[in-house]
C-alpha cells in the first residue's frame, strides 16, 4: 500500500565499473532492470548516485563525465534521452571523495616522520580539492539535496584512507576544511505543522492591569519546533490602547513531533477603556473589553440594589 510518508530511491551504482567477469557497466544493469519492469525508473522518488573522482580516486574536481564527481550528470541524462524518465529526480550522492595517503616512517636523518609517498594526494590537496568540489560544484547545483562523503569515522586498515576521522576520533584536514566553509541552511525538507488547541484569556480587563494568557501548542509535523531557530508568533493588529506579547518558546525549549506544551503570553491595558482587536500571525485575531474601574463599581451597586428589592418585596 502507498504511503506518501515513505519515498523510494534506488542503490548507488560504480560509474567505474565496466563489463566484465565480475562486474557489469551501469547502463547495462539499468537496461536489465527496465527490461525486468518496464518504466521502472519513472516510480522512484529521488536518485541516488556515487560520483567519485575515478579512476583510482586521482580525478580532480573541475573533471566532468561519467567517472568524475559530476557523474550524477552523466546519469541523469542517461535516464531522461535513453529511459524517457520525464521526473526532475532529486539528487542524493551517498558516496564520493578522495582518500588520502596515511603511511609514515621514521626519518633515518632524524626523530621526525615523514609521510610515504602512495598512490592517492596527500592530506592538504584532499582538503582542498573537497572544498574546491562542494563550493563550485555541488553546493551550486539546486539538483542536489545531499552529498555524504565516503567516510566519517572508519579509521581501521580497510578504510582509513577514506576516513574523516583518525584512531583517536581527531578530524582530518577536510574536516575542518569543510565544516569551515560558509553554508546555506543544509536541513532536510520536512513538514512544519502545528495546532493551537486553545489560546486562553479573559472576556474583560480593567485599565492599567496585566494578566498572563496561555496558549496550548500541539507539534504535528515532521520538525523539532525550535531547533533550527527561535520558534514565535508576532502579535499583528493590535489595536492602540493595549499591549500584547508575541507568542514565543523559550530559549532553548525544543518542541518535538507530536507534543504539546503550554505557552505563555501578556496582555497590558492602558489608561483607555472600550474594545480592542489584537492578534498574532499564522494563529488568529480575537477581541478584549477594557472597562474603567468606576464602571464595574457601578455595576456592582445596581445589582446590589436590585437584589435589596426584591427582598423587600417578600
Amino acid at each position: 500500500m502507498e504511503n506518501e510518508k515513505f519515498k523510494i530511491f534506488n542503490s548507488g551504482f560504480d560509474l567505474a565499473a565496466g563489463n566484465t567477469k565480475s562486474t557489469i557497466d551501469a547502463f547495462r544493469f539499468w537496461q536489465e532492470m527496465n527490461s525486468e519492469i518496464p518504466g521502472i525508473f519513472e516510480k522512484i522518488d529521488g536518485w541516488v548516485s556515487h560520483s567519485y573522482p575515478n579512476h583510482g580516486y586521482l580525478g580532480k574536481p573541475w573533471d566532468k563525465g561519467k567517472t568524475s564527481i559530476r557523474g550524477y550528470e552523466w546519469e541523469l541524462w542517461e535516464l531522461k534521452n535513453k529511459f524517457k524518465v520525464q521526473k526532475e529526480l532529486p539528487i542524493f550522492i551517498t558516496e564520493t571523495g578522495w582518500p588520502k595517503n596515511q603511511l609514515t616512517v621514521n626519518s633515518q636523518k632524524s626523530k621526525a616522520k615523514r609521510v610515504i609517498l602512495g598512490k592517492y594526494y596527500d592530506e592538504a590537496t584532499v582538503a582542498n580539492y573537497f572544498k574546491y568540489a562542494f563550493e563550485n560544484v555541488w553546493l551550486k547545483d539546486d539538483r542536489i539535496r545531499a552529498v555524504t562523503p565516503f567516510l566519517l569515522n572508519y579509521p581501521e586498515p580497510l578504510f582509513a584512507d577514506f576516513s574523516w576521522l583518525d584512531k583517536n576520533g581527531e578530524p582530518y584536514l577536510q574536516f575542518e576544511t569543510i565544516k569551515n566553509i560558509p553554508k546555506k541552511s543544509w536541513w532536510p525538507e520536512q513538514i512544519n505543522k502545528f495546532t493551537f488547541n486553545k489560546i486562553e484569556f479573559p472576556p474583560f480587563l480593567l485599565t492599567q492591569k496585566k494578566y498572563k494568557g496561555i496558549a496550548i501548542l500541539t507539534n504535528e509535523g515532521q520538525s523539532i519546533l525550535g531547533e533550527k531557530e527561535k520558534f514565535f508568533f508576532k502579535v499583528i493588529n493590535a489595536d492602540q490602547g493595549i499591549e500584547v506579547s508575541n507568542i514565543f518558546l523559550e530559549k532553548g525549549e525544543l518542541l518535538k513531533p507530536f507534543e504539546r506544551t503550554t505557552l505563555t503570553f501578556e496582555i497590558k491595558t492602558t489608561t483607555q477603556s472600550g474594545e480592542f482587536n489584537f492578534g498574532w500571525e499564522g494563529v488568529g485575531d480575537y477581541k478584549i473589553k477594557v472597562f474603567q474601574p468606576t464602571f464595574l463599581n457601578n455595576v456592582k451597586f445596581t445589582l446590589w440594589q436590585k437584589i435589596i428589592k426584591k427582598l423587600r418585596f417578600w
